[in-house]
């Protein structure tokens, strides 16, 4: 319930702040007053878009601020999801800069717009003369069977699992799509495997082949050095004799000067490893060994090597193991591929018949109350001077899963006895929309605990007793709810538990919007000037009294 509204800098609005009340309350002004500029303001609370062009003074920002009651409402989930703080009453501000930045609060906490829309449509719901035309709207007459018919829970379940279905879908036809771009490449990622795979390439390969060839390209060279490192030694005129006789000449004068015994041992340490790279020499001039055929071997192995690098752009024969397991990789992703679209398909079918389940479930609830409800409806629009009023919902079964189900709905509407009913769109006049509205919006609001609703207007095209009947059904719904209604008839402004009238001030040549809550003095003299214009009779003011039941 809207407890408070502020109102600064907006329009034609210099200052306003006006309390209002729970019930059936009036909203009434000449025409041009302002009533509509207030109701423009609230919508900005509410997450309409704002405009600088709105500013009474450029320089100023504006302020709009509401206060609303929501202790009849379960807000509390909707305040912890979206990390606001909950409190009772709640204050909604918004303000707009000259230099056109808007900023919006709850309980002084940053929102963006989406949300104070969201907030707005759970708290206030402001029914304009537009507004009447959502009854051409087929989901929003499938929305009006499904409240009527308590589908509430059961809808909200479908178009969870709806949601996950489309997801899914969606997946899936991804799925497809990859399959069948890396179908095309399987078989050339094929061929690079197996050639990979047949080739057996070792990390550090390249690396022993180098070294393998370099000997086996100078190993009679490498031979011949060997050969004659080990004939020097081992000749005729080897060294190793002559170290052997220097030796032996030596051995007997050591005992006559220790340094010729140092000399003796470090001479001897010579002949040992002399003697020992002699063996070692011989040794490896017959291991190292001319082989032709293994060195063409390798060149071609070298050869192959190079080719795999340059095909697959590496810049290293020890990246090609890794090359071979991105490619066995890219083949087991194309499989899994495979696997998880059996899997989706799968869940498909699963999906499939949980909705084809709720959809059936949601079709027969509203085949039932499809009667119930036109009924109703016949019997508000009767109640509003539409006494030959016909109306038929007629549900038509799609084979396609929507949103709501996989039903689409005609909403079939006739003023005039032996008319066959047709799309409302076709059949029904301004004035009539504007009763079938309300009497859509009175059955709602016995159905469930509807937020407060405003009708700008929803009283345009009728008079008289009808509107006296309009004004009994707002009177009705403000037992249970708060309604504001703007309206120009006193039969309608008479029946209200509060009247409020919105006028124009003038101060220094400029008008300004002001609203207050009327006495019942001030109601009888405001329903007078309704009833008979700016020349107020006693008769005016007589009807005005009966009007109020004074």
């Amino acid at each position: 319930m809207l407890k408070n509204l502020s109102i600064s800098n907006y329009v034609l609005i210099d200052k306003l702040n006006i309390d209002f009340h729970a019930g059936f309350s009036a909203i009434t002004g000449e025409t041009g007053a302002g009533k509509s500029i207030i109701i423009g303001g609230l919508g900005l609370i509410l997450g309409k878009r704002a405009d600088t062009a709105t500013l009474l003074n450029p320089e100023q920002k504006c302020i709009i601020e509401g206060v609303f009651d929501i202790a009849v409402f379960d807000l509390k989930p909707f305040f912890e999801a979206n990390d606001l703080d909950f409190e009772n009453p709640t204050r909604v501000r918004r303000e707009i800069t000259p230099q056109g930045k808007s900023r919006a609060f709850i309980n002084d906490t940053p929102v963006n717009l989406n949300l104070l829309k969201q907030f707005g449509e759970l708290v206030i719901d402001i029914h304009s003369q537009h507004n009447t035309l959502l009854i051409h709207n087929p989901e929003y007459q499938l929305d009006l069977l499904d409240a009527f018919a308590g589908n509430e829970n059961l809808r909200s379940t479908y178009f969870e699992r709806y949601t996950e279905f489309r997801k899914n879908q969606s997946i899936a036809v991804k799925l497809k799509k990859q399959i069948a771009q890396t179908q095309a490449d399987n078989d050339y990622i094929r061929f690079l495997l197996d050639e990979l795979e047949e080739a057996k390439v070792l990390s550090g390969e390249m690396e022993e082949i180098e070294n393998e060839l370099n000997l086996l390209n100078h190993a009679e060279e490498i031979k011949t050095g060997w050969h004659q490192l080990s004939n020097t030694l081992t000749n005729e005129n080897r060294i190793l004799d002559q170290l052997n006789n220097l030796l032996q000449q030596l051995r007997p004068l050591q005992s006559y000067q220790g340094e010729l015994e140092t000399v003796a041992t470090r001479l001897n340490s010579v002949y040992i490893e002399l003697d020992d790279i002699a063996r070692e020499a011989a040794a490896m001039e017959d291991s190292v060994e001319l082989d032709p055929k293994r060195q063409e071997l390798l060149n071609e192995r070298m050869a192959l090597l190079f080719k795999l690098m340059k095909k697959h752009h590496l810049n290293h024969a020890d990246e090609l193991p890794q090359k071979e397991e991105s490619l066995a990789n890219q083949l087991f992703s194309s499989a899994n591929l495979q696997e998880q679209l059996a899997s989706m398909e799968k869940q498909l079918l699963t999906d499939e018949n949980e909705l084809n389940t709720l959809a059936e479930q949601l079709h027969y609830q509203r085949q039932q109350a499809s009667i119930p409800l036109s009924l109703k409806l016949v019997e508000q629009l009767v109640q509003l001077g539409i006494p030959n009023a016909q109306i038929s919902l007629v549900l038509k079964p799609q084979a396609d899963f929507l949103e709501y189900g996989r039903d689409e709905i005609d909403f079939l509407f006739s003023a005039n006895a032996g008319l066959k009913p047709d799309l409302v769109s076709k059949t029904a006049s301004g004035g009539e929309l504007s009763r079938l509205m309300l009497g859509i919006k009175y059955l709602l609001a016995t159905k469930k605990n509807l937020p407060g609703i405003i009708f700008d207007e929803i009283d345009s095209g009728v008079s008289g007793e009808i509107a006296e009947r309009l004004g009994i059904l707002m009177k009705q719904m403000g037992k249970n709810m708060q309604v504001l209604s703007i309206t120009h008839l006193p039969q309608i402004a008479a029946l209200a538990k509060n009247h409020y009238l919105v006028y124009k001030k003038n101060e220094t040549n400029f008008a300004r919007t002001e609203i207050k809550k009327m006495s019942d003095e001030e109601r009888i003299e405001e329903l007078a000037a309704m009833l008979s214009g700016s020349e107020i009779s006693i008769s005016a003011r007589e009807n005005a009294r009966i009007l109020l039941g004074k």
